[in-house]
């Protein structure tokens, strides 16, 4: 048997990009919570790294948006690889590039 969330913020794998900012204020209402060992704790640094992503990653990129989103998921997990040392150095790419 697996064990399986009961918090829909937590569903990490089925997320579509109208589901981001209701997942964000879930996890955010729903920090400090969790007292199941069992229960994972974390949802709001995953969902502002997928925003950061998604928002990078658009048709027509939001470049500042996902620089506002990635700084933000940043000071939660400090030590993000993925964040800090990938994610990060593309939006400034991608800023560099937008600039005329």
């Amino acid at each position: 048997m697996s064990h399986r969330p009961k918090h829909r913020a937590f569903h990490i794998g089925t997320l579509d990009k109208d589901s981001h900012p209701f997942r964000l204020r879930s996890a955010r209402k729903l920090k400090g919570t969790v007292t199941d060992p069992l229960e994972p704790s974390w949802g709001e640094p995953e969902l502002l790294m997928s925003l950061a992503w998604s928002s990078l990653n658009r048709a027509t990129p939001d470049v500042n948006a996902a620089d506002q989103y990635a700084h933000s998921a940043l000071p939660l997990v400090p030590y993000r690889h993925y964040v800090r040392d990938i994610l990060l150095p593309q939006i400034q790419t991608a800023k560099a590039a937008a600039k005329p």
